[in-house]
């Protein structure tokens, strides 16, 4: 009689499907669903809440008199470019816990004796429920930073400390 085996590995791609569901495995895919999940939307508030404090610092007042390198046209390009492309990152590394997630509960479903569907490529993307959610967001995002870009470069050249 074989003995049955323990969960040791978070990154198990397969595991057979038990005949009957094998709590032990069950309870393993379940925490790291919890664990991917939380790791998501902890990742989205922080990203979030770094991306405002990142637009909104050029247009403190104390900031505005006293940094006068943010005069600087091609400063405040980069500056606005830096933003856009840790957006960008950010959007990438979140496509890819959610596909962790959708592998972590794809395999809860097989320890538990449910028959699962596979997961999509990219799933943020493709699967169906998420899908909108996605482009709409994303797009929000590219939309609004490039008013914040654009805005940045405008007023503040207007400024006639401008160089």
């Amino acid at each position: 009689m074989a003995t049955p085996a323990t969960p040791t590995n978070l990154d198990a791609a397969t595991i057979p499907h038990p005949d009957p569901p094998d709590v032990q495995w069950a309870s393993h895919f379940w925490d790291v669903y919890k664990y991917r999940h939380e790791t998501w939307y902890r990742t989205f508030y922080r990203s979030m809440w770094i991306i405002g404090v990142l637009m909104a610092t050029p247009w403190i007042p104390w900031i505005k008199d006293n940094y006068h390198v943010l005069r600087n046209t091609w400063v405040r390009l980069g500056y606005g470019a830096a933003t856009f492309i840790f957006f960008v990152l950010v959007m990438y590394f979140l496509a890819i816990q959610f596909q962790d997630q959708e592998r972590a509960k794809r395999e809860l479903d097989l320890s538990s004796g449910v028959t699962p569907q596979p997961v999509p490529q990219w799933a943020a993307f493709t699967r169906e429920g998420t899908r909108r959610k996605t482009g709409i967001f994303i797009g929000f995002g590219v939309v609004v930073l490039t008013a914040w870009i654009c805005s940045l470069l405008w007023l503040w050249s207007r400024n006639p400390l401008v160089n």
